[in-house]
């Protein structure tokens, strides 16, 4: 915990709330238990690319499907609260590129969710968070050189 409490943001990849709320049982998951103080930082951002969740618009597909096709140019649709203890909302950081969904614990403010966001423009390739471009590519070749 003591490198997350000194850096400005901490971007883990992947869904908080996939890992740590399990929505069909209605109760939280044993991922609680190693969370339970990462959920109480409030640097902590969890960034997912490939969310299936629809909590946002209900669809069949998930929420980014529909958000993917509304238009293409930067910009992000209005945060809101889980009553899990998370502010979620969706960010276009390029022209043409993905959405991607955003997860921040416990509640933050539009102006908060917007210099998150500006901070995650400038640190973006292509649409996605550089850091975490890099951990998955490394992570990636690891798993290669491992396999081979």
């Amino acid at each position: 915990m003591g490198s997350v409490k000194k850096s400005d943001f901490a971007l883990i990849d992947g869904s908080v709330l996939t890992r740590f709320y399990d929505r069909r049982k209605r109760k939280p998951t044993k991922f609680y238990e190693y969370a339970r103080e990462l959920m109480g930082q409030e640097n902590v951002v969890f960034i997912s690319k490939a969310s299936s969740s629809n909590t946002m618009l209900g669809g069949i597909f998930g929420d980014t499907f529909y958000l993917n096709h509304v238009g293409s140019l930067p910009g992000y649709f209005k945060p809101y609260y889980d009553n899990v203890g998370v502010t979620i909302f969706y960010v276009r950081l390029s022209d043409n590129k993905p959405c991607i969904r955003v997860e921040a614990p416990g509640k933050i403010s539009e102006s908060e969710a917007g210099r998150l966001i500006d901070i995650l423009q400038t640190s973006s390739v292509s649409g996605y968070p550089y850091v975490l471009r890099l951990a998955h590519n490394n992570i990636r070749s690891q798993t290669m050189t491992l396999k081979g």
